[in-house]
């Protein structure tokens, strides 16, 4: 088992129904492959935006989720987890390895 499948499989277990990413990484085929739903946003801060705004209209019962590539993705991550800490909205950013 690879990391990015020991990890769909953590999601799963948490009951996530999907995650949210950019660009294309890793853990989108794992989550693909046992129901999880993968959605490809456009940026990194979208991809955030989304996972935001899902758990925004779940109330807070279920919580967005959002990979992007490591190194540059997680920096250009930054200011749209610093909005989402700044409004109390929890998500879970999950910075993204390399792939193959």
């Amino acid at each position: 088992m690879k990391g990015a499948e020991a990890a769909a499989k953590i999601l799963q277990m948490e009951r996530t129904r999907q995650v949210f990413i950019f660009p294309d990484d890793p853990l989108a085929t794992p989550c693909g492959d046992i129901g999880i739903k993968p959605y490809l946003a456009k940026t990194e801060r979208s991809a955030i935006a989304m996972a935001d705004a899902y758990t925004r209209i779940k109330n807070g019962t279920e919580i967005g989720v959002c990979s992007v590539m490591s190194g540059g993705g997680v920096e250009n991550s930054f200011e749209g987890i610093a909005q989402t800490w700044e409004d109390l909205v929890p998500i879970l950013f999950v910075p993204g390895g390399q792939s193959e």
